[in-house]
């Protein structure tokens, strides 16, 4: 309806695909959802430039779809091209700039470069601090700090983090569900 009503290639348009890779994604279907965010983004540059807060959402949603592939190079890529629209626009201390550093350190520890993850995840933490952030996302944040702690053979360390992380994906609830699941298998192989 809306291709009919504003073009293929109009903005509208892109954020209807977006939202629709959103609950594909949500729903399961991940190469689908990709494709979806990669033709939203695709309009997005095209109709706002490239450094739209817009194109920096498909960046990130893009970066999520690559990270759950393993291709952790793709998804470095995303997460900093986000991080970068969103600290042009809005300083790199918003809350916009918070989730996609997590995908940036995320992709980090992907690599095998613990060190690179650190300061980006330490960054989004202070940013959710300071605007209240979720148990969710302290426990998302506290799990990637423990798997590159103990990339760094910090194992001390890393145990403390995952059980932090463990108890704000307890109280976070059924939205942590499979992110506790995750945690845990992690743990059981340490």
């Amino acid at each position: 309806m809306l291709t009919k009503a504003y073009g293929a290639e109009h903005a509208s348009v892109a954020d209807m695909l977006g939202n629709l890779g959103g609950v594909t994604y949500d729903l399961g279907e991940r190469k689908q959802a990709k494709q979806l965010f990669e033709r939203a983004l695709a309009i997005r540059k095209k109709t706002l430039g490239k450094n739209h807060t817009r194109v920096a959402v498909s960046h990130y949603n893009i970066s999520l779809m690559y990270l759950y592939e393993k291709d952790y190079a793709a998804a470095l890529r995303n997460a900093k091209e986000s991080v970068r629209i969103y600290s042009a626009v809005h300083g790199g201390e918003h809350l916009h700039v918070a989730d996609p550093l997590i995908a940036l350190a995320t992709a980090y520890i992907g690599l095998g470069q613990a060190d690179n993850a650190l300061e980006p995840l330490q960054r989004s933490m202070k940013i959710h601090k300071a605007t209240r952030g979720t148990p969710h996302t302290y426990g998302e944040i506290e799990f990637a700090l423990a798997r590159a702690y103990w990339l760094k053979k910090d194992r001390a360390k890393a145990m403390k983090l995952a059980r932090s992380a463990r108890k704000h994906y307890v109280t976070s609830g059924k939205r942590s569900k499979k992110d506790l699941a995750r945690l845990d298998t992690w743990l059981s192989k340490r």
